[in-house]
């Protein structure tokens, strides 16, 4: 399947479910990809940014469950959650700059211990 048989469009969103590059493979297809869009949802939320059509009529509920489908949103829906233009500069974040959307870090404690000077043997 290429841009030839389906248009560029599908081509590239089917590209993008599979995560074909390095910076498509960090949201669908991964067991985070309802969780970051939950935080970016929750963001718009607490800003009184409104969900985009037609989930400003269906509420969050629907659009949390039709984010299982993410290949059945609409370009409006899915622009909205990679960018979210309503959130201008300073505003919430969609997807592409959201810290939820970064790679999770772990971290590990070592205790605090005294390293014996190494002296290489002979």
């Amino acid at each position: 399947m290429d841009e030839h048989v389906l248009g560029p469009v599908p081509t590239l969103r089917l590209l993008t479910v599979a995560g074909s590059t390095s910076y498509t493979r960090k949201w669908w297809g991964q067991g985070r990809w309802r969780a970051m869009c939950r935080e970016v949802i929750d963001d718009a939320a607490a800003a009184d940014i409104p969900l985009p059509s037609p989930y400003d009529a269906r509420g969050v509920t629907a659009l949390l469950g039709d984010l299982e489908r993410p290949n059945e949103l609409s370009d409006a829906v899915l622009g909205w959650l990679i960018d979210m233009p309503a959130g201008g500069v300073h505003g919430p974040r969609g997807l592409r700059m959201h810290d939820a959307a970064r790679p999770p870090v772990r971290t590990i404690d070592l205790p605090d211990t005294e390293f014996a000077e190494y002296e290489p043997a002979e």
